[in-house]
């Protein structure tokens, strides 16, 4: 007798090795094409879909505790999974995730997948460019040129210049280079956001409270200086221009001066937090006062997922002097970027060379085209807009 979940199946000996094979060949090649031949071999025994069901139930949950204990032996322990039983996803398409189980999830958690998982044109274009070629930004070449004109067109000036790079983390490491570069006094102080994570560099660790005020941080730096999260909710902390000076004052009692404010333009990992009307403005004329640049970060909340905007920033009525992009830019190809303007790119360009392996790949480039022609050509910033407002009214109908 072979168990396979609540179905008893009375197969003969050779038959049992017959199904183990098949398991074991599902389990490895991911296919259940040794199950289907084997069920249409097996008619005498009936119920044939349920014995299939049933076995390639079993072959799933073999095959994800083999990847389960791969992981654990192989895979630093502190990459962290989500969902106290960690979904073992075999594919995506659009907003739909699909599970070695066969089930299926509606996703609503990845920022990545920006124009949908595996979208035909993005994954067409980067497996086009792949197969003519792919080096890197030292050669020229249509893709990166377009790529970055393409980008400066959906900002305002003078936000023109662009740098690549491979990640949002490293967009926002790149940004503090060139603010320290900049900066006319020597300045290496930072201003941050409570709440808020900019990467997992070293440099945009101590930028993120999120990181260095949670566990196992190191708790906040001597460098940066924390403003308070608004609550809009509470009415608590809603005057920037207040928050700025005193954060300028804490910098300067210790004897230093800030080189640049850090804050996305929504709060993302400090709660979705939207910013009351005027709050960057007031935070923006304090630091620029001081002779800080100001930099927003849009890798979670840019390519027109606000609605009625293209750019989150947009939404407080100000320019800044850098925008960091990261993840969406290229629907899950490494890549991310630095908008800026020409004089801090001019300041940025002292004799140091400058040039981005992967960010600035012709097949980067290619993804990242992609990716701006689907927004446009499908109206997801129309759609981001209407689905939105349907999802807050319904969310403030809960409320007592």
């Amino acid at each position: 007798m072979a168990s396979l979940g609540a179905v008893q199946v009375d197969i003969s000996h050779e038959k049992e090795r017959s199904l183990q094979a098949a398991v074991a060949e599902s389990v490895t090649s991911g296919s259940s094409d040794s199950l289907t031949q084997l069920r249409g071999d097996d008619d005498e025994h009936g119920d044939r879909h349920k014995f299939l069901a049933d076995a390639n139930q079993k072959a799933s949950e073999v095959r994800t505790a083999g990847v389960a204990d791969m992981r654990r032996r192989h895979i630093g322990p502190n990459h962290a999974l989500m969902y106290d039983q960690p979904l073992h996803v075999i594919r995506g398409r659009g907003t739909t995730l699909y599970t070695a189980d066969g089930s299926q999830y509606l996703d609503c958690v990845n920022n990545v997948a920006h124009v949908g998982h595996c979208n035909p044109k993005v994954a067409n274009a980067v497996a086009a460019q792949m197969g003519v070629l792919n080096t890197n930004s030292r050669y020229l070449h249509e893709n990166f040129s377009s790529h970055a004109a393409a980008l400066a067109a959906t900002m305002p000036e003078p936000l023109e210049v662009m740098y690549a790079t491979c990640s949002g983390s490293e967009s926002n490491d790149l940004a503090l280079r060139v603010a320290k570069k900049a900066n006319q006094h020597g300045a290496t102080h930072v201003v941050v956001m409570d709440g808020a994570y900019h990467g997992h560099t070293s440099a945009t660790m101590d930028l993120s409270p999120y990181k260095f005020n949670g566990p196992g941080g190191g708790g906040q730096p001597a460098h940066i200086q924390i403003m308070p999260c608004p609550d809009t909710l509470r009415k608590l902390n809603l005057d920037g221009g207040a928050a700025a000076r005193e954060a300028i004052r804490r910098v300067r009692e210790a004897g230093g001066r800030v080189c640049a404010f850090f804050s996305e333009s929504i709060l993302s990992c400090g709660g979705q937090v939207v910013l009351p009307p005027g709050y960057l403005q007031a935070v923006y004329a304090e630091m620029r006062a001081e002779g800080a640049v100001c930099i927003a970060d849009e890798v979670q909340c840019g390519f027109g997922r606000v609605g009625t905007h293209f750019w989150a920033f947009e939404m407080q009525g100000v320019v800044p002097d850098m925008v960091s992009l990261g993840k969406p830019i290229g629907n899950g190809f490494p890549m991310g970027a630095v908008i800026m303007t020409p004089d801090l790119a001019k300041a940025f360009d002292n004799g140091e060379q400058y040039f981005a392996t992967c960010g600035g790949c012709t097949a980067a480039g290619a993804a990242g085209l992609a990716v701006l022609q689907v927004i446009q050509e499908e109206g997801l910033q129309r759609a981001a807009q209407e689905v939105g407002a349907h999802l807050r009214a319904g969310l403030q109908a809960l409320q007592p």
